[in-house]
Protein backbone atom coordinates (compact mmCIF):
# COMPACT_ATOMS: atom_id res chain seq x y z
CA UNK A 1 0.00 0.00 0.00
CA UNK A 2 2.14 3.14 -1.29
CA UNK A 3 1.25 6.51 0.23
CA UNK A 4 -0.32 8.98 -1.82
CA UNK A 5 1.88 12.20 -1.79
CA UNK A 6 1.09 15.00 -4.00
CA UNK A 7 3.83 17.63 -5.26
CA UNK A 8 3.35 20.66 -3.23
CA UNK A 9 5.04 23.60 -5.65
CA UNK A 10 5.76 26.78 -4.64
CA UNK A 11 6.08 29.76 -6.66
CA UNK A 12 8.46 32.39 -6.82
CA UNK A 13 7.54 36.01 -6.27
CA UNK A 14 8.40 37.85 -9.00
CA UNK A 15 8.99 41.24 -6.46
CA UNK A 16 11.53 39.71 -4.70
CA UNK A 17 13.37 37.50 -7.53
CA UNK A 18 16.57 37.68 -7.93
CA UNK A 19 18.65 37.67 -11.41
CA UNK A 20 18.82 33.52 -10.04
CA UNK A 21 15.58 32.94 -9.02
CA UNK A 22 14.31 34.20 -12.31
CA UNK A 23 16.34 32.10 -14.62
CA UNK A 24 15.86 29.06 -13.05
CA UNK A 25 12.61 29.26 -14.69
CA UNK A 26 11.71 28.02 -18.37
CA UNK A 27 11.09 30.98 -21.18
CA UNK A 28 13.29 33.00 -18.98
CA UNK A 29 16.67 33.17 -19.69
CA UNK A 30 19.46 36.06 -18.91
CA UNK A 31 18.38 38.69 -21.47
CA UNK A 32 14.91 38.46 -20.37
CA UNK A 33 15.84 38.46 -16.45
CA UNK A 34 17.63 41.39 -16.73
CA UNK A 35 14.70 42.83 -18.82
CA UNK A 36 12.06 41.79 -15.67
CA UNK A 37 14.97 43.05 -13.22
CA UNK A 38 14.82 46.37 -14.79
CA UNK A 39 11.25 47.01 -15.12
CA UNK A 40 11.21 46.30 -11.70
CA UNK A 41 13.62 48.56 -10.77
CA UNK A 42 12.25 51.58 -12.83
CA UNK A 43 8.19 50.78 -12.01
CA UNK A 44 8.29 49.64 -9.03
CA UNK A 45 6.66 46.42 -7.91
CA UNK A 46 4.55 44.50 -10.09
CA UNK A 47 0.49 44.52 -9.59
CA UNK A 48 0.03 41.31 -11.54
CA UNK A 49 1.81 38.80 -14.02
CA UNK A 50 -0.07 40.62 -16.57
CA UNK A 51 2.48 43.57 -16.31
CA UNK A 52 4.92 41.26 -17.74
CA UNK A 53 3.33 42.23 -21.02
CA UNK A 54 5.07 45.46 -20.68
CA UNK A 55 8.65 43.92 -20.16
CA UNK A 56 8.63 43.83 -24.01
CA UNK A 57 9.90 40.10 -24.17
CA UNK A 58 7.59 37.81 -23.12
CA UNK A 59 4.98 37.35 -25.23
CA UNK A 60 1.18 35.90 -24.32
CA UNK A 61 1.79 31.99 -24.22
CA UNK A 62 4.83 32.89 -22.05
CA UNK A 63 3.18 34.49 -19.46
CA UNK A 64 0.84 31.72 -19.66
CA UNK A 65 3.64 29.42 -18.96
CA UNK A 66 4.98 31.63 -16.34
CA UNK A 67 2.03 31.77 -14.05
CA UNK A 68 3.00 27.72 -12.91
CA UNK A 69 6.32 29.55 -11.58
CA UNK A 70 5.89 32.87 -10.60
CA UNK A 71 3.10 35.04 -8.49
CA UNK A 72 2.88 39.00 -7.67
CA UNK A 73 2.93 39.73 -4.18
CA UNK A 74 4.18 42.96 -2.56
CA UNK A 75 8.13 43.15 -2.11
CA UNK A 76 7.07 44.27 1.17
CA UNK A 77 4.79 44.17 4.13
CA UNK A 78 3.71 47.67 3.65
CA UNK A 79 2.72 46.84 0.36
CA UNK A 80 5.51 48.96 -1.30
CA UNK A 81 8.87 47.78 -3.05
CA UNK A 82 10.61 50.38 -0.48
CA UNK A 83 14.11 48.92 -0.13
CA UNK A 84 14.34 50.69 3.48
CA UNK A 85 11.48 48.39 4.88
CA UNK A 86 12.80 45.78 6.23
CA UNK A 87 10.29 43.65 6.61
CA UNK A 88 9.90 41.54 3.53
CA UNK A 89 6.83 39.34 2.63
CA UNK A 90 7.92 35.49 1.90
CA UNK A 91 10.08 35.17 -1.70
CA UNK A 92 7.62 32.09 -2.03
CA UNK A 93 3.84 32.39 -2.68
Amino acid sequence: MGEHREEIRRKININVATMEDLMRISWIGEGRASAILRYRANHGPLLSLDELREVGTLQEQHISELRKDLCALPAHADGTGSESDATRVQHLC
